[in-house]
């Protein structure tokens, strides 16, 4: 029963190595679209650490007491390495999904913080100043004169006082 257990206990230690190894093979090279594979090694590997504990503690049982401590102590170290790995996956795979993320965020900026700052002019109010501006400028306009509904009119003029005020605390930024 010993050797039968050691035997099973090898096959899925080599398994855990190819992985290992395939592991190496993706990250010299790894690419955004490896993430699956990434996740299918890292629940493998995470998968054969389950079995090898339950061989070793099945290995534990069955042998001889001369050969406990130098067992234990050999798949303990194993143990040890095999969640060190797992470790150096997880942190791979964290650092993919995150530059991810923030290449995701670049791709959707339209912001260009080298830009000019825009300051409408009395013939081209942008529509946010406007309202501010003309709040208290409005006259209703009958629905002859606006045949799309507006019930409002915006009056040209003078920006804001504070607009000049934004550009400046824009541009220290």
């Amino acid at each position: 029963m010993e050797t039968k257990l050691k035997a099973i206990r090898v096959g899925n230690r080599a398994s855990a190595t190819k992985l290992w190894i395939k592991f190496e093979e993706l990250k010299e090279n790894h690419e955004n679209d490896k993430m699956e594979e990434f996740k299918a090694i890292e629940y493998a590997v995470t998968h054969k650490k389950k079995i090898i504990h339950d061989l070793n503690e099945k290995m534990n049982e069955v042998l001889h007491e001369d050969h406990i401590e130098k067992e234990i102590t050999e798949s303990d170290e194993y143990m040890f390495n095999l969640d060190s790995k797992l470790r150096q996956i997880r942190k791979l795979k964290q650092t993919i999904k995150s530059s991810n993320n923030t290449s995701n965020l670049k791709e959707k900026s339209t912001m260009n913080a080298n830009s000019e700052c825009y300051i409408p002019t009395p013939n081209a109010i942008n529509t946010n100043t406007s309202a501010v501006y003309t709040l208290n400028t409005r006259e209703r306009i009958s629905s002859e004169e606006n045949p799309t509904g507006n019930q409002s009119r915006n009056f040209t003029g003078p920006p804001p006082p504070n607009q000049s005020r934004i550009c400046a605390s824009a541009r220290q930024l």
